[in-house]
């Protein structure tokens, strides 16, 4: 990767450097776990960021994700880890650590009828969410603005999010955007 490839990742700045999201490790994990045959459903759980990847402009970085042989009695779940070294460094730097698995096994999940939920919760002024992130130091351009709706109450959120803008989820893939939003 590197600052204008993808050429989304220019859009997410933390203390005006670029740094990839962190939903950018499960994405690439999801991706690796389907390259591997995996079919269906994915899960990702138990994601740890070690260190930030951080894409200095006009330098490259080549990831690495690597996912672990299944253990005996994990089912098919396999460990992962995610590193980066830039094209001139001889060490490879961790980024992320986790569990990828097939998402059958985690369950179904609880229905929760967001009509409901809606109606609990006051409609909130989405320009405000991104200046709130601006002001603590993380600019998200528009690759990132992602929320078009947005509800909320003490201790909970309810939001809208999607694509749009030009981009897009390949099969298997889903968008970091998408994901971060």
């Amino acid at each position: 990767i590197s600052s204008d490839e993808p050429s989304w990742l220019g859009d997410h700045r933390v203390f005006e450097r670029i740094v990839a999201p962190g939903a950018l490790h499960g994405a690439l994990a999801a991706a690796a776990w389907t390259d591997l045959g995996g079919g269906g459903s994915v899960s990702v759980s138990g994601v740890q960021l070690h260190a930030p990847l951080i894409v200095a402009p006009e330098m490259c970085r080549r990831l690495q994700i690597l996912l672990a042989a299944p253990e005996a009695g994990s089912g098919m779940a396999r460990s992962l880890e995610v590193y980066s070294r830039g094209l001139d460094e001889e060490n490879w730097t961790l980024h992320a650590t986790g569990l990828v698995s097939s998402g059958e096994a985690a369950g179904s999940p609880e229905t929760i009828n967001l009509v409901d939920l809606r109606s609990q919760l006051t409609a909130r002024d989405v320009t405000d969410l991104y200046e709130a992130f601006a002001e603590a130091g993380v600019k998200l351009g528009p690759a990132f603005q992602r929320v078009s709706a947005l509800w909320s109450s003490p201790g909970q959120a309810l939001g809208e999010v999607g694509l749009g803008g030009g981009l897009s989820s390949k099969e298997g893939f889903l968008h970091p955007a998408l994901l971060d939003g």
